[in-house]
């Protein structure tokens, strides 16, 4: 005798296996639609959780997409240095400089001089600040209590 017996067919073994194949068959079908319609994730939620992975994009991805207001970080270094500036009565100078990152985009930065100290061309650091598109590259506004290294 074999171990693995087919029931004959038409006994009461035989309808008992039918139930229990057509039972399995269905169970399988709706497992397989559960995973489907509820934890495969939607696109939509997957952007969305990208995006929380990586709140800032840089610059570069800013100037690409045509963003502005947005708040971007990136590594740069000083490339020129412009003339200080004041941008609104009653605020303090503003220093304006060209930076760019490694990936060889350019920006123009303004930052405020009464927060942090003046930089020169060649210094590097990581820029955090509302970026503004423009067709230059971009200008990146860093606040006053903005990260600068």
């Amino acid at each position: 005798m074999s171990m693995f017996r087919l029931p004959r067919m038409g006994g009461p073994r035989a309808r008992r296996y039918g139930r229990h194949k057509a039972i399995a068959i269905l169970v399988t079908f709706a497992a397989v639609w559960i995973v489907v319609r509820f934890l495969l994730p939607d696109r939509a939620i997957v952007d969305k959780l990208e995006k929380w992975a990586n709140p800032l994009p840089g610059p570069e991805e800013a100037f690409r997409e045509r963003l502005s207001g947005v708040l971007v970080e990136a590594p740069a270094v000083i490339e020129k240095v412009l003339p200080d500036t004041t941008l609104s009565v009653g605020a303090g100078p503003t220093q304006r400089f060209v930076a760019r990152t490694p990936a060889g985009h350019p920006f123009t930065v303004f930052r405020d001089l009464a927060a942090a100290p003046s930089l020169a061309v060649g210094d590097t650091l990581t820029l955090r600040g509302t970026y503004a598109w423009d067709p230059r590259g971009g200008v990146l506004r860093s606040p006053p209590s903005g990260k600068s290294d």
